[in-house]
């Protein structure tokens, strides 16, 4: 729906139920858009507040790994969390410097802090979990708990 809200002007109701409604839809108008962006190109059109970095999942018998793609985040930026059931990665990507007489057309670089909870499909050793960050990517191997790795039995068949 595109416009300023004059259009409930024709349902009279609706503005009546909803006082101000019509000062709501630009707003509204820009979370979608965001959101949309978001699906489309893995980041949110954020600047200065927190983003969400894309992931991958990868698993295997014994361990389960996660990279996560932060070009430009230094390691001592980054703080990563392991418990048996999920990981948490938070951290800042800081802009190089600020250019306020820029006029952006497009801006698409998320800046600001960032933050990733991932429930994990199988319980982790955390103990022994690493991160490394090489070439702006982060990866994440978490070794599976002895118990949760999958065991395969002969059954006999009578």
């Amino acid at each position: 729906m595109a416009g300023n809200g004059k259009e409930l002007a024709r349902w009279p109701f609706f503005t009546s139920w909803w006082p101000g409604v019509e000062g709501e839809f630009p707003r509204l108008s820009r979370h979608l858009d965001e959101f949309t962006r978001a699906l489309r190109y893995g980041q949110p059109e954020r600047y200065g507040t927190e983003w969400t970095p894309a992931i991958d999942l990868h698993e295997t018998d014994e361990a389960m790994t996660i990279t996560m793609p932060l070009p430009g985040v230094k390691m001592e930026e980054i703080t990563v969390e392991v418990t048996p059931a999920a990981v948490e990665v938070r951290g800042e990507k800081k802009a190089e410097h600020e250019e306020k007489e820029k006029a952006y057309r497009i801006r698409e670089v998320a800046y600001g802090t960032f933050y990733r909870h991932v429930e994990l499909p199988a319980e982790a050793d955390a103990d022994k979990a690493q991160a490394t960050l090489k070439d702006g990517s982060l990866t994440i191997a978490i070794p599976k708990q002895v118990e949760a790795r999958a065991k395969t039995v002969k059954v006999a068949v009578k």
